[in-house]
């Protein structure tokens, strides 16, 4: 009988799929921003978020991202030198994206609501401060929008594509200045299974591995 051995990569994003299907099976376990044990909660109208230090993104009524879908991404975030890891399971339905961090060490890290015009942010004070709510909403858009919506959305920069069914490369220039630099692998459902995003002026770096779970 011959026998198969699974590759380190589907390995893992089977290991991805079966713990978002845990995650999904306990009650509570990634809904009200109450579970957190959180050291500080934000809730506040937001009408833009800031790609640079001169380059933002106009929010309004209009819905950039996917309708609808549930995933479960592996993040390994590089700021400054120092790495971090951890999950995030996300969700997006009836124009609303709601985001929670979670990793082995610390249990949930941070939960994101976001839709048009309002934001609600709980975190603990295990995170960097380079994960604020603002940036992560900016680099989903920069990320997941339409390139024609994100350029209408977009100030202050340009963003240039190069696109196919397999692989994605964007880059968002302020005038000669590079903002980031983003490469994504492998569509599933409406996000990428691998996405890599570059920040050189905040000096930070994005590994995502995603996989769908409905």
């Amino acid at each position: 009988m011959k026998t198969f051995k699974l590759s380190p990569k589907i390995q893992f994003i089977s290991l991805l799929a079966l713990l978002g299907q845990a995650l999904l099976m306990l009650p509570g376990c990634v809904s009200t921003p109450e579970n957190l044990q959180q050291s500080n909660g934000l809730q506040e109208q937001l009408s833009e978020v800031p790609v640079s230090e001169n380059a933002y993104l106009k929010l309004d009524s209009t819905w950039l991202l996917p309708d609808h879908g549930t995933y479960l991404q592996q993040v390994k975030a590089t700021i400054q030198g120092q790495d971090y890891k951890f999950s995030v399971h996300v969700s997006f339905e009836n124009k609303r994206l709601s985001l929670v961090a979670f990793n082995d060490l610390y249990g949930r890290l941070y939960q994101l609501t976001w839709e048009p015009g309002s934001l609600n942010w709980t975190t603990s004070d295990k995170i960097p401060p380079a994960l604020k709510p603002e940036n992560i909403i900016a680099d989903f858009l920069l990320v997941h929008s339409a390139l024609a919506q994100l350029n209408s959305h977009l100030i202050g920069a340009t963003t240039e594509e190069d696109k196919s069914s397999q692989s994605l490369m964007r880059t968002v220039k302020s005038q000669a200045i590079l903002l980031r630099k983003i490469e994504g692998t492998q569509p599933v459902g409406a996000l990428w299974q691998m996405i890599v995003i570059n920040n050189p002026q905040a000096g930070y770096k994005l590994e995502i591995q995603t996989v769908p779970l409905s």
